[in-house]
Parts: C-alpha cells; structure tokens; sequence
C-alpha cells in the first residue's frame, strides 16, 4: 500500500517480461494508476550501467490533471529504491 497525495493506493506487481541477467519488466494495472517499468542490464567495461524508463498512466480522471506531477512522483521513489537496492548490493560484494 502506498499513499499518493494523501490518498491510499493499493495494486499487484506482474512481471511482463524477464531476460536473465539484461532485463526485467514490471506491469501494476490494478487499481487507479496504472504503470510500466523496464530495466535493463548493459555491460560497460567493468562495470554494469541499469537503464530504466517508466510509464504512467490513470484509468480514472482523477488524478488526470496531475500526470506530469505522478511521473515525477514515480521516477522519485524508483531513484530511492534502486539507491537502496544498489547500496545493499555493494555491502553484500565487499
């Protein structure tokens, strides 16, 4: 469950697409917002680079007006958890 705009907001995860150890693709079309995420592995010299675009959608008009707002919103809180999830990785590396 999570809040946006002060309001309650609930829906289920489903992987649409996964390619081992390139890419993962996530889809939540439950609920008020609807929205797609990709990531995507590339090899760079000795490093790994993650690509990760986003889609934002409402089936309903009321958060209509404030798409530009719920991309912004969505594009935040997936920067906080890949940097969780980054840091967490290279804890268990050391």
């Amino acid at each position: 469950m999570s809040m946006l705009l002060g309001v309650k907001i609930s829906g289920k995860n489903k992987v649409t697409k996964f390619v081992q150890g390139k890419e993962l693709e996530l889809e939540n079309s439950t609920g008020i917002l609807q929205y797609r995420v990709n990531y995507r592995l590339q090899a760079s010299h000795r490093k790994t680079v993650l690509y990760c675009t986003t889609s934002v959608s409402s089936s309903g008009t009321a958060f209509a007006f404030a798409t530009p707002v719920l991309k912004l919103l969505a594009r935040r809180e997936l920067q906080s958890d890949l940097q969780a999830l980054k840091i967490a990785v290279e804890q268990h590396l050391e």
